[in-house]
């Protein structure tokens, strides 16, 4: 293999050294013997370890140190402290046993554990109590049977049970204030006088309308607006009702504004009725409004004389 010998030191100024492969070797290598030679690292194929020449300027010795084992464990020790004590089988593996110096109840600080103290640190338990609700006594945590005067007196005016409580409540208090349904609703309803109606206010809050004049009508004014009574405009409406002609050959039937009279807006109201069973039937209604044609649209040619058409507008 070609090698190339360097008499200098080299100096990659901290850059990385990238792609290094260790001199490989089956054994120590001879020539490395003095402190001149502290440093020397090779990579033993033998044991698989990567070894370093050491000096020891105290005593002028040289050795070979095992960079991937800086020496076995050869003692391990417990102290007994902070509530906890031990022991230790030794050897370079050694097993560690763990005990306490403390008899009861644990606690512990974050630092050390210590002996809990019944009635501040835990409750000593209820088997000597008797039976009741049981109450925690503020301060040391002690647990008695409690007493009736350990609870508050509840001012309220029923009675009764959970299913069946008699008695009026008062609005104020969440009730109506009344003793029937009908009394009930009154007294929370908004409305004074005959004919009005409840709206749902500002935020939904139920609010009278009064009743409007005879004819007007009720018009939502969109959004959260309140409604209002209107009077509606007056209008009239056409009607053009005639059999249609069909003849059980053409599945396209066209009225046109000449012959209904009903004008070219096409805003129309188109029925279908058989006039046998005058039951109303549907079919397609197609309207145009620039012309006012109405047409209908069948998917099996009728036969004559089987329906009626009407059309509003």
């Amino acid at each position: 293999m070609a090698k190339r010998i360097f008499l200098a030191d080299i100096d990659l100024a901290k850059n990385q050294l990238l792609n290094v492969k260790l001199q490989n070797l089956a054994v120590h290598p001879a020539g490395v013997t003095t402190s001149a030679d502290e440093g020397f690292t090779y990579y033993n194929t033998a044991d698989d370890t990567v070894y370093v020449w050491t000096w020891d300027t105290a005593t002028s010795t040289g050795a070979w140190k095992d960079l991937g084992n800086t020496g076995a464990l050869t003692s391990v020790s417990v102290v007994s402290a902070n509530g906890l004590a031990g022991t230790s089988s030794g050897g370079a593996t050694p097993a560690l046993t763990l005990s306490t110096t403390v008899s009861g109840v644990l606690k512990g600080n974050g630092t050390a554990i210590s002996a809990a103290t019944s009635g501040t640190d835990y409750s000593a338990g209820t088997a000597a109590l008797g039976t009741g609700i049981i109450k925690s006594t503020t301060g040391t945590g002690a647990l008695t049977i409690a007493v009736a005067g350990d609870f508050p007196t509840l001012n309220q005016n029923t009675t009764g049970t959970s299913s069946n409580i008699t008695g009026v409540v008062a609005i104020a208090n969440g009730g109506t204030g009344q003793a029937t349904a009908t009394a009930g609703f009154n007294a929370l309803s908004p409305m004074t006088t005959g004919g009005d109606i409840i709206y749902g206010g500002a935020s939904g809050t139920g609010t009278r309308l009064a009743n409007g004049s005879a004819g007007q009508m009720l018009q939502s004014n969109g959004t959260t607006s309140a409604p209002t009574w209107v009077t509606p405009v007056a209008g009239t409406v056409k009607k053009y009702a005639a059999t249609l002609i069909t003849d059980g050959v053409v599945t396209t039937v066209s009225i046109t504004a000449a012959t209904h009279g009903l004008g070219t807006s096409g805003d129309f109201i188109v029925q279908l009725k058989e006039i046998a069973t005058n039951i109303q039937v549907e079919a397609e209604y197609i309207t145009v409004p620039s012309t006012g044609v109405v047409t209908v649209n069948f998917n099996v040619a009728p036969a004559t004389g089987v329906y009626r058409i009407v059309i509003l507008g």
